[in-house]
Formats: structure tokens, sequence, C-alpha cells
């Protein structure tokens, strides 16, 4: 199956320079992406379907739900609502076999990929990066990151060490210890220290401890 952005782009009257300049792509880009020619990285991708605010899986045109459910409060629920057939007579929804298999897989890489886009946001954009640091990631580092499992695996790295983090700094003796180890393992290959001994004594203490 083909992808979906000419069609996008012609259901807004646009045309290859406007979506070009809107998206900041060359219009030769775009026109190779429409007729297969080139493929988009994952990181464009994401750029295209965030502009017509469709899902990755349906500009890509290997999934009919258009609506990214992503940030609704129950994303899954509201995805089931979305490619049902009908309901019984309990009221549950009914879901054909053949729609479930086909749609499955893309629901589950837009979470994936929605995931990553949250969390490198919030990291790269909002937690002191200087401007140069962002550049890079921005711009070299993140667009290299162009497969669904990459994706996952920092998302899971990114959310279990934020977990490890809190429970040290509330006295977990043991998340302190195999944070300290997480620490010391990224220093030594980043070659510097992030934060100065004062403030590693201060973040990994017990709260609770009553030499405060």
């Amino acid at each position: 199956m083909s992808n979906r952005i000419r069609e996008l782009r012609q259901d807004k009257k646009m045309t290859l320079k406007e979506l070009g300049e809107a998206i900041g792509l060359a219009p030769n880009t775009i026109s190779q992406y429409e007729t297969g020619i080139r493929e988009p990285k994952l990181k464009t991708w994401q750029k295209i379907a965030d502009y017509f605010d469709v899902t990755v899986p349906y500009a890509q045109g290997v999934s009919n739900v258009r609506k990214d459910f992503s940030n609704e409060e129950n994303p899954f629920k509201k995805w089931i609502e979305d490619i049902a057939t009908g309901v019984n007579e309990n009221g549950d929804v009914l879901v054909d076999q053949k729609v479930w298999e086909k749609e499955m897989p893309s629901f589950g890489v837009n979470m994936a990929m929605q995931d990553f886009k949250n969390i490198s946001s919030a990291i790269v954009t909002e937690l002191g990066f200087s401007l140069s640091e962002v550049e890079k990631f921005d711009n070299e580092l993140l667009p290299e990151i162009n497969d669904v499992k990459s994706m996952n695996e920092i998302s899971r790295i990114t959310r279990n060490t934020f977990k490890l983090t809190v429970l040290a700094c509330l006295g977990d003796k043991k998340a302190k210890n195999y944070l300290a180890t997480i620490n010391n393992l990224i220093n030594g290959y980043l070659g510097e220290d992030y934060f100065d001994d004062e403030w590693d004594n201060y973040a990994l203490r017990d709260p609770f401890s009553e030499d405060d």
C-alpha cells in the first residue's frame, strides 16, 4: 500500500512548495516521498503526521486509524472504540479479527513513537541542555534513531532510571547503590561529572535520616 502523504496534502489543497515550507522540507524531497522513490526517516514521518494531525502509521498507509489516541486518558480503550464494528447485547465492543490483526501492530508503533517523542522532548528541551546540545540531539542524534525497537528501549531504560532515582531519593538503600553504580558508569563514559560531590551527597542521601 502506498503512503498517504499526497492524499493528506491534497486534502488541505496544498502545493508541494507550501507543504515543504510548513514542515521544513524541499518540495522535491516531498515529491519523492509521495511516489515512494525515497523513504522518510521516522523523525520525518513524525513531523509529517504531526502537521496533518494523524498517526504515523496512517500517514504511512499501513493503518486506517487516523486519530492519535496516545495522549488520551485511556488510549487503548479509545482506540478499541474507534476500530469497533459494533457492540454485543452486553454493551461490549466487537472488533473484527482481521481488523484487529491489521491495526494492533500500528497501535503499538504509534504508542512507542509518541512515548519516545514525549520523553525526548522533556529531557532535551526542558531539563537544562545547552543550546548546542539541543541542536546536536535534534539535528544529528535523534534523527538517527530510525527503528521502533530502539525507541522502545530508550523509553524503557529512561522510565526505569527515573523510578530508580525516585526510590533512591526516598531512602531506598538498594536503589541508592544501583543508582550510584549507574551514575559512575555514565560519568565514566561521558568523561565528566554532571554533579559535584556536594550535590551527589545531597541527592543520594536518605531524606529521612536523623543526621540532617
